[in-house]
């Protein structure tokens, strides 16, 4: 079983790479975001975190998150973001350990995607650099990644620029990657790129 780390910003083409992966290859997918997002149902530890820090005015009428007018309130605030995310990225990484572990033995790739990278400050997961096989920078140009999210999302150009000052540079993801995967092109000549990292990697 290899792990691969599948890291890049908003718009990049993360979900395209695990597609192709999820469709060759006997392959767990992890999917940080999705992860994040299971936290904040009802009652779950990331949905009591916001209710003590924010108050019921982020709750809907069924008493669930209101994630749209929460997103709202985290990009306008930098430091109340960096708190939240503070609380919510060392769970996140920590069920993602969890999960590795539970279905190594069943899978020939578990792949991890994620925009933001595990930072290892005060927390007591384990994962870094050092536990993956490979690390993939998915990079794409700016222009690219602000028409996806534009079209695919519905985001002003503002918005995407919001969420582009709050990731990673191109330079940090580059430093933590092992590969930078170039997804400027057509998705025929992405997929053979993948296949071909995919069968070298199993090869060592």
């Amino acid at each position: 079983m290899k792990k691969i780390g599948i890291f890049g910003g908003a718009g990049s083409g993360k979900s395209v790479i695990l597609n192709i992966l999820s469709k060759n290859f006997n392959s767990y997918i992890l999917e940080a975001d999705k992860i994040a997002h299971k936290l904040y149902e009802k009652e779950n530890a990331g949905y009591n975190f916001i209710l003590e820090l924010l108050g019921e005015n982020v709750l809907n009428s069924g008493k669930t998150l209101d994630r749209k007018k929460l997103a709202d309130i985290l990009y306008k605030d930098k430091e109340l973001l960096e708190k939240v995310n503070n609380f919510i990225h060392p769970l996140v990484w920590k069920i993602i350990e969890k999960e590795v572990e539970e279905h190594r033995n069943n899978y020939e790739i578990i792949a991890v995607e994620a925009a933001l990278l595990p930072e290892k400050k005060n927390v007591d997961y384990k994962i870094s650099r050092e536990f993956f096989d490979d690390i993939w920078f998915i990079k794409s140009e700016k222009k690219i990644r602000e028409k996806r999210l534009i079209q695919s999302r519905g985001y002003s150009l503002e918005r995407v620029n919001e969420i582009f000052s709050k990731q990673p540079t191109d330079l940090e993801y580059s430093e933590f990657a092992t590969k930078i995967i170039d997804n400027n092109s057509d998705e025929k000549a992405l997929k053979k790129e993948i296949i071909r990292l995919v069968v070298d990697l199993e090869g060592k």
